[in-house]
C-alpha cells in the first residue's frame, strides 16, 4: 500500500507475495488483489478478469489481465505481465 504519493490506500500487497512459497492459495490471493485494485482504482474499465500462475522455485508470477474499456466498443484488452522482485 502507499504506492502513490499522498494516497496511502492506493496499491496492493503484491510485492510482499513475491517471496512466498508457490501455492494455489497464493495464486488466488494475488489474482484477487490485482482484480480488487483495478476495480477500486480504475473507473475506465469493467469486466475485469485476472489469472495468475506461479512457477515453482522462481519468485516470479505470470499474470494475465483481461478487461473492457468503458464506453468504447472495442475488443477485450489482454495484458500479460511477468512480476518479479527487483533490487534498486
Amino acid at each position: 500500500m502507499g504506492e502513490k504519493p499522498f494516497s496511502p490506500e492506493f496499491g496492493s500487497v503484491i510485492n510482499d507475495s513475491l517471496f512466498d512459497l508457490d501455492t494455489n492459495l497464493g495464486e488466488v490471493r494475488v489474482s484477487d488483489e490485482i482484480k480488487s485494485s483495478l476495480i477500486n482504482n480504475e473507473p475506465r474499465i469493467d469486466n475485469v478478469s485476472v489469472s495468475v500462475t506461479i512457477p515453482p522455485d522462481t519468485n516470479e508470477m505470470n499474470c494475465t489481465v483481461q478487461y473492457d474499456i468503458t464506453g468504447i466498443a472495442s475488443p477485450t484488452q489482454i495484458v500479460d505481465v511477468l512480476l518479479f522482485p527487483a533490487r534498486v
